[in-house]
């Protein structure tokens, strides 16, 4: 199966406004789960030269090792505030499907 088709419950969503808010939600965790993975890597690739700077100290220019530094910083504070969008939007996400009762369709 290539798509889901969602029909939302005339009796408990007549007009699908709930169906649509939960699909809101899921897609915006889709999307600040993408910042994450993003952001995490990002931190994880900075990190390379920030342990060859420690390790070797005079590798590199004072002036550049601290602006690899803050740049490291920088983005870890960024993942760590990505994390925590992802974890406030998974929660929202739930709490729109439980509002509706959603379920994943069986197979078989």
């Amino acid at each position: 199966m290539d798509f889901i088709a969602f029909d939302p419950s005339p009796e408990r969503d007549p007009d699908g406004a709930k169906l649509r808010s939960v699909l809101d939600a899921h897609f915006s965790l889709e999307r600040a789960q993408h910042h994450r993975s993003l952001l995490v890597h990002w931190v994880a690739i900075l990190a390379l030269p920030v342990w060859l700077a420690a390790l070797r100290p005079g590798w590199l220019p004072p002036r550049t090792d601290r602006l690899l530094l803050a740049a490291w910083a920088l983005s870890a504070v960024a993942a760590a505030v990505a994390v925590v969008r992802e974890w406030r939007l998974r929660a929202r996400r739930d709490a729109e499907t439980a509002d509706i009762a959603a379920e994943l369709p069986r197979n078989g």
